[in-house]
């Protein structure tokens, strides 16, 4: 059994591959935005945390997702793939949300 000191859990296991959506969310943010500051205030949180979130993903993934020392902040191709995921959640998030306010207003489906 393979572990990984960093994190201290079998990295072949499949609890190990579990990815928190919500960092992909922020993954995303920080590609689009280009920086991690401007990212950073954007979701109302710190560029040390979006640091932090960063090399735990690459810990979860065993994969570098960004180039090194690039600015602007530039995805490997499996940081393209998951920033492009992390787009994808917050696509389905806004459509969801939409749909509970026009069910809200009276805009389609029945309220019980």
């Amino acid at each position: 059994m393979k572990k990984n000191a960093a994190i201290g859990i079998d990295i072949l296991s499949e609890p190990f591959m579990q990815i928190d959506p919500r960092h992909l969310v922020q993954f995303a943010i920080i590609i689009e935005e280009g920086n991690f500051t401007t990212a950073a205030e954007r979701l109302g949180t710190t560029q040390p945390a979006l640091s932090s979130m960063v090399k735990t993903l690459e810990l979860r993934t065993g994969l570098k997702l960004l180039l090194q020392r690039r600015r602007p902040v530039l995805p490997t191709d499996i940081g393209k793939e998951l920033a492009a995921k992390g787009q994808g959640i917050r696509s389905l998030l806004a459509d969801a949300d939409l749909a509970t306010e026009e069910i809200r207003e009276g805009e389609r489906g029945t309220i019980r």
